[in-house]
């Protein structure tokens, strides 16, 4: 099928789709050699008048197509469904929502040094869910870390899912994440007891984590791109993944 992008952008979403290829005068040559130009064309936008500018993040659940957009002077993250229907404002927020994070029937975000934890109330702790789940959503509590978090990703551990928040510190925190089965308050205890702190290995801040389950990437400030196996011990031998100029 054809590729789909989505973008915050404004007061919310856009959504873009990649048109059929076709020949061009200045063209990008494909996988065969051929010369072909792509063009992307905006499908849907959505808008959320609660969510003010700038915009630091969006993120998709892979399971529901549900979009999550952080904003700035809002102090506010949006939820919207596929077709770009208005679900969830979330607020309560203490800074600027600089990074989202779905997983499983969780969506966490992040203003200064608190991650936020929510749950669509309807979703059911087992079974399929679906995109409406999230019209109605339960704020379980609030994660801790020390310094002002700006990015958030999850990572497989050697127990589980772990949620991993980076930013200001020189440190990555990391949080495993408790069965759903536990009451709200519980779960919040169980997974702030279980914080531990492992070195970025980078100079300055780290501006930016991304996972594919066992490995964690993150851009930082020193122009440098880590690489960290999070099924491990933390050691100073991590690889340097890649290397650039200029700030992270």
């Amino acid at each position: 099928g054809q590729e789909q992008l989505v973008v915050a952008s404004g007061s919310g979403a856009e959504w873009w789709q990649e048109g059929r290829p076709h020949l061009s005068a200045a063209p990008t040559a494909d996988a065969m050699g051929s010369s072909v130009l792509r063009s992307w064309h905006r499908i849907r936008v959505a808008a959320d008048e609660d969510l003010c500018g700038p915009l630091f993040f969006v993120a998709v659940d892979t399971n529901t197509q549900v979009v999550a957009v952080g904003g700035g002077a809002g102090r506010a993250a949006s939820i919207f469904s596929p077709v770009g229907t208005l679900l969830a404002t979330l607020r309560g927020h203490t800074g600027w929502v600089r990074s989202l994070a779905f997983h499983d029937r969780l969506l966490f975000t992040v203003g200064c040094n608190f991650v936020k934890v929510w749950r669509a109330a309807k979703c059911p702790v087992e079974g399929p869910h679906h995109a409406e789940s999230w019209n109605d959503v339960q704020h379980l509590g609030d994660l801790e870390a020390r310094g002002d978090i700006l990015a958030l990703a999850i990572c497989a551990g050697t127990g589980g899912a772990v949620l991993v928040a980076a930013g200001l510190s020189a440190n990555l925190h990391c949080w495993q994440l408790p069965t759903m089965s536990l009451r709200p308050q519980d779960w919040i205890a169980q997974a702030q007891n279980s914080l531990t702190c492992r070195p970025s290995f980078h100079s300055g801040r780290v501006a930016s984590l991304a996972s594919d389950g066992r490995w964690l990437f993150s851009c930082g400030h020193d122009g440098v791109v880590q690489r960290h196996d999070m099924s491990t011990k933390p050691s100073a031998s991590e690889s340097h993944y890649s290397r650039h100029v200029g700030n992270g």
